[in-house]
């Protein structure tokens, strides 16, 4: 894992989630993510809580893979996100 001053906290709504199912599988493709540390997705919320560094992958890029496999995020550029601090 790496050092947590390098690593952001991301929490985004997740659209099309009917099942928890589902949410197994935008966890699954989102943890994939080269530079993402862990994904968390709540099915009972619809959201999903990525740790990731953002020297090495960008929120766009979660929404692709999601959208790849029939769901969506919602990207709130500002809102949502917060700096791990040591």
């Amino acid at each position: 894992m790496a050092p947590l001053e390098n690593i952001e906290t991301l929490s985004l709504p997740v659209l099309g989630m009917t099942c928890a199912a589902c949410a197994g599988s935008v966890e699954s493709i989102i943890g994939s993510q080269p530079g993402v540390n862990k994904a968390e997705v709540n099915y009972a919320t619809q959201s999903v809580k990525i740790l990731f560094r953002p020297d090495q992958v960008q929120p766009t890029t979660f929404q692709k893979a999601v959208q790849s496999i029939g769901y969506d995020l919602i990207l709130d550029t500002e809102s949502g996100k917060e700096k791990q601090s040591p």
